[in-house]
């Protein structure tokens, strides 16, 4: 039996995934370059304060904790788009692992677009006036995983897709009800575990005829 074809509401899926989770994997490389670039920058800036005569805090301290976060940041951001990358290239071989993962990744996506735009809604006021972030970027990460979680969970084609895969090799296909085989007798070794009954004894041998005197000889007929 052949797997069935790739409808295209899972391709559909499949590449918003993919682009989402490359440029998830970008964004983690912007944000450990910054996080490097505070580790690198954080005793630079720190004798240069000490040159200007600040006396404060120990800056490059400072700057280490907040490197190392960012870092941290970063990873955790790379090993999740690294999953959707082959969350994504993998659902074409029409697997459920790849398939449930990519739900779940689209639904934490959902749950971070939600987060940006209800942040971005937020006055911010300087001394220049008061400037609105734009809840733009977090409304398209909105659309964009609801369309994947549609095109992976929820499309006919799709779960028509999923449900119309081959039963794996190694089992026997299943028979229709009343031709199978007993259940006591399907399991190799179950005919040694379980003998068949044995067959019913032969029937009575007909009566003998009455026997008459002493000799159990029939009487003589009748003198005429």
């Amino acid at each position: 039996m052949q797997r069935p074809r790739v409808p295209g509401s899972l391709t559909l899926g499949r590449v918003l995934l993919l682009v989402e989770s490359v440029l998830w994997l970008l964004g983690a490389v912007a944000v450990g370059g910054v996080g490097v670039w505070f580790l690198s920058a954080g005793g630079a800036l720190s004798n240069r304060l000490q040159q200007l005569g600040y006396s404060g805090a120990n800056v490059s301290a400072a700057a280490g904790v907040v490197g190392g976060t960012v870092l941290a940041f970063a990873v955790v951001i790379l090993v999740i788009s690294a999953i959707g990358i082959w969350s994504g290239a993998a659902m074409g071989r029409l697997t459920t692992g790849p398939r449930v993962t990519g739900i779940v990744l689209a639904s934490l996506g959902l749950l971070i677009g939600i987060v940006a735009a209800l942040g971005h809604t937020h006055a911010t006021v300087h001394s220049t006036g008061t400037f609105r972030a734009s809840p733009i970027p977090g409304i398209i990460i909105i659309v964009v995983n609801l369309l994947i979680i549609w095109a992976l969970g929820f499309s006919g084609k799709t779960r028509a897709a999923f449900r119309s895969l081959p039963a794996p090799t190694g089992y026997p296909a299943m028979a229709p009800a009343g031709y199978g085989p007993s259940p006591a007798y399907s399991q190799p070794g179950a005919s040694d575990a379980f003998p068949p009954p044995p067959p019913p004894p032969p029937p009575p041998p007909p009566p003998d005829a009455p026997a008459d005197g002493a000799h159990g000889y029939p009487p003589p007929p009748p003198a005429p």
